[in-house]
C-alpha cells in the first residue's frame, strides 16, 4: 500500500495510535496520516469533550501521541459552512499537534482572523480542492518519505528552540539527508534537475564580478546578490561574500539600514545545482554551515535589514529573507520550497525562520505541497510585509 492512511474521526486515529505497534505498522513508503472531517464533525467532537468527563484526557493523550509519531499528519476539513472556529482549548491544542491543516473553501473566502491565531499556532491553509491538495502532498511523501518525515519532526522540535538552536538542528537534518538514498536517487535521475533548470538556467552573459555587490548610498548599505546569469543561484562564493559583508556591517550598523536585493530577473533561485552533492561528508557540511550561517547573520542584524524580492524566490531565496524584520515583494514574485522532493529539507534556515513568520503548519505545507506561493497569499500569511513595485537592480 502506498497511499495515505485515512481516518474519518479523531477517535479512529486515536485507536490506531494507541496500538503499541503503531510505529511499526504504519506505511513507511507513504508515511502520511490523514483525518478527513467536515466542519460539523469537528464542532461535534469539540462539544463532546465537555459532555464526556474523560474527553479532555483522551484529547490530551492523542495530542501527545501525535507530537511524537514519525509521520506527516494532516487534518482535511471539508464542508466548513457555518464553522466559526470557536473551539475549546483542548481541541485547538489537538489541531496544533498536526503538521498541516487544510480547509476546503470552494468559491468562498474565510476571514483571515479565523484562519490563524495572532501567533499562528493553528494556521489553516485554504484550498479550492481538498482532493488535489491531498494528492500533491501524497506525491511528495511517496517520492521522499524519509525527507518528509524528517521535515515534520524537525518543524515540531524547532518551534520550542531558539533561532540558533533551530538552525543547528536544521543543519544536522539537512546534512544527514545529503548522504541519504533519496537525495542520491535525485542526483542520479537525469530527469530530476530540469525541475529547477527553467529557473536557474544560464543566460548568455557571463558575470565575472563579485557574487555580492556592496554599495554605500549615503547612510544606507546596499547588498546585491550578483549572479544574474544564474538567477542568483546561491553558491558557496555568494554565501561567503554575503556573510563577510554582514559581519562587517554588524561592527557598525549603518544609520540608514541595510537593503538586500538581487540583480537581474530574480532575487534568488535557490541553491546552485552545480554544487549539489559536492560536500565530502555530512559532518563537514554541518561544520561549514555552522561557521558560515547566512541566516544567523541576517537574524543578528534583522532590525536593520530590508529585503526586496522579485521574480523567483526559491529555497534560500525566501528562507534567508524570512529572518529580516522587513520584507518587500514585487507583484510578479513567487515563493517556493522544492527541497523535499529532492530528498532534502530546506537547508538555508527555512525551518527556523519561515515558521516564525507564518507558523509551522503553513511552512510544512509550503515544503510538502510543491505549491508556489503568490505575493497576496504571502502577504496574508505574513511571509512578506508589503507588495510594491521595486526598481530593477
Amino acid at each position: 500500500m502506498t497511499e495515505p492512511i485515512s481516518f474519518q474521526s479523531f477517535d479512529a486515529l486515536e485507536n490506531f495510535l494507541w496500538h503499541p505497534h503503531a510505529h511499526e505498522n504504519f506505511n513507511e513508503k507513504c508515511p502520511l496520516l490523514l483525518v478527513e472531517l467536515s466542519g460539523a464533525a469537528l464542532v461535534a467532537y469539540d462539544k463532546s469533550l465537555n459532555k464526556n468527563p474523560q474527553g479532555k484526557a483522551t484529547s490530551a493523550k492523542l495530542t501527545e501521541q501525535l507530537g511524537s509519531f514519525p509521520a506527516v499528519t494532516v487534518v482535511a476539513l471539508g464542508s466548513p459552512e457555518g464553522f466559526d472556529f470557536a473551539l475549546s482549548d483542548s481541541t485547538n491544542q489537538l489541531l496544533a499537534a498536526f503538521d498541516i491543516l487544510l480547509i476546503d473553501t470552494p468559491g468562498t473566502e474565510l476571514p483571515a482572523k479565523q484562519l490563524a491565531s495572532p501567533r499562528p499556532k493553528t494556521a489553516w491553509v485554504t484550498t479550492e480542492s481538498l482532493q488535489e491538495a491531498i494528492a500533491n502532498l501524497t506525491i511528495t511523501v511517496k517520492a521522499s518519505p524519509q525527507a518528509s518525515m524528517s521535515l515534520a519532526q524537525l518543524l515540531r522540535a524547532s518551534q520550542a528552540l531558539s533561532v540558533r538552536d533551530a538552525l543547528m538542528s536544521e543543519s544536522w537534518v539537512y546534512s544527514n539527508l545529503q548522504s541519504g538514498a533519496e537525495f542520491a536517487r535525485w542526483l542520479q535521475t537525469s530527469s530530476a534537475k530540469p525541475l529547477l533548470a527553467s529557473i536557474t538556467q544560464s543566460l548568455p552573459a557571463i558575470n565575472l564580478a563579485s557574487p555580492v555587490l556592496v554599495e554605500e548610498h549615503g547612510d544606507t548599505l546596499r547588498l546585491v546578490l550578483n549572479r544574474p546569469e544564474r538567477r542568483n543561484a546561491f553558491n558557496a562564493g555568494m554565501r561567503d561574500a554575503l556573510v563577510e559583508a554582514l559581519r562587517a556591517a554588524r561592527l557598525s550598523p549603518p544609520a540608514g539600514g541595510i537593503v538586500l536585493s538581487g540583480a537581474g530577473k530574480a532575487f534568488c533561485s535557490g541553491g546552485d545545482l552545480d554544487e549539489f552533492g559536492t560536500t565530502p561528508d555530512p559532518v563537514t557540511a554541518h561544520v561549514v554551515r555552522s561557521l558560515r550561517s547566512t541566516a544567523w547573520e541576517i537574524h543578528l542584524l534583522r532590525q536593520h535589514i530590508t529585503v526586496k524580492l522579485h521574480g523567483a524566490c526559491v529555497g534560500a531565496g525566501i528562507e534567508l529573507p524570512s529572518f529580516a524584520d522587513r520584507v518587500i515583494s514585487t507583484p510578479d514574485a513567487f515563493f517556493w520550497l522544492p527541497e523535499v522532493r529532492l530528498g532534502l529539507v530546506p537547508g538555508a534556515g527555512g525551518t527556523a525562520g519561515i515558521p516564525r513568520r507564518i507558523g509551522r503548519h503553513r511552512t510544512c505545507w509550503m515544503a510538502l505541497s510543491n505549491h508556489r506561493i503568490d505575493p497576496p497569499t504571502a502577504l496574508e500569511w505574513g511571509l512578506i510585509d508589503a507588495i510594491e513595485e521595486i526598481e530593477a537592480t
